[in-house]
């Protein structure tokens, strides 16, 4: 992809929000800010190149905080303001003086000032929407990652516990259970083509691939259909009342499966304990 040429400003504020904004020499007198992934900590460069392309400004923050990865939560133990940074202000804050800059280098300000985030930045597009609207013109707010307690305790430490130890699944067990969905509820919508449209119609039960003997590549142990059945449920209080939805049945294997967010390659190598653990810090600040 050609980039073409443009001015990059990079700054900090108060002492730890770093953001970029590059402007083209072509400007088509709009704005696009970007938002971030996982727990951020680094400013979004890939994002900015593609707007940047198209004549617009771009622009991205570290959400007032760097990290080696995007599963890092360290920086956040002890420090009560970075937590505020990241979850409410450094966006706004990013908005304000792309604005500014903008003025004093065009010698206008943008036409039209727009939001583009998923995951952790559909998370920031959410709260530019509900506490700052005058920011930007339009947003999209992809994936959000909100309810931040709930979503990393119950959609990834608990997944990550379920398949802790003799309830790992290998690639060759994510497949047969894939596989066994699919025979099973793949034709409900009346379509077999590998894909459920309706996730919830399947009512599935992993104890039907229980292994009869030994352990083999063609069934589940005990441990693994339990790992099953608490990702589909999700997780819930003793007394059953939900705190997070559980998976639905489909998509277990393949592109997006669940070697990417829950099994990964191989036991400890999973982003999900990353990604669990990371909120550790966050909640230990007081």
């Amino acid at each position: 992809m050609q980039v073409p040429a443009f001015c990059r400003v990079t700054a900090t504020i108060e002492k730890e929000v770093r953001i970029e904004l590059w402007m083209p020499r072509t400007w088509n007198h709009k704005l696009v800010a970007v938002g971030n992934g996982g727990l951020a900590g680094s400013i979004s460069y890939t994002a900015m190149v593609k707007p940047l392309t198209q004549g617009y400004a771009a622009s991205s923050t570290d959400t007032g905080h760097q990290a080696a990865s995007t599963t890092d939560g360290g920086w956040a133990l002890g420090h009560y303001e970075r937590i505020v940074n990241f979850a409410d202000r450094t966006t706004h804050l990013l908005a304000e003086a792309d604005k500014v800059i903008l003025n004093r280098f065009y010698g206008a300000q943008p036409a039209h000032a727009y939001f583009n985030g998923c995951s952790q930045g559909g998370h920031e597009a959410m709260i530019e929407a509900q506490r700052y609207p005058k920011d930007f013109d339009g947003i999209v707010a992809g994936d959000p990652a909100n309810n931040w307690t709930h979503h990393y305790i119950g959609g990834h430490l608990w997944n990550a516990l379920a398949v802790d130890g003799d309830g790992y699944l290998a690639q060759d067990k994510v497949q047969i259970l894939a596989d066994a969905v699919n025979a099973e509820c793949d034709a409900l919508d009346g379509v077999k083509d590998g894909v459920l449209n309706d996730p919830r119609r399947c009512k599935f039960l992993p104890a039907t691939l229980l292994c009869k003997g030994s352990d083999t590549s063609k069934c589940l142990t005990a441990a693994q259909v339990s790992a099953v059945e608490k990702i589909w449920s999700g997780l819930r209080t003793p007394k059953g009342q939900q705190i997070y939805p559980g998976l639905v049945p489909g998509g277990e294997a393949g592109t997006g499966g669940w070697a990417g967010y829950i099994t990964g390659t191989g036991p400890g190598h999973r982003t999900p304990f990353d990604s669990g653990r990371a909120i550790l810090p966050f909640l230990r600040v007081r």
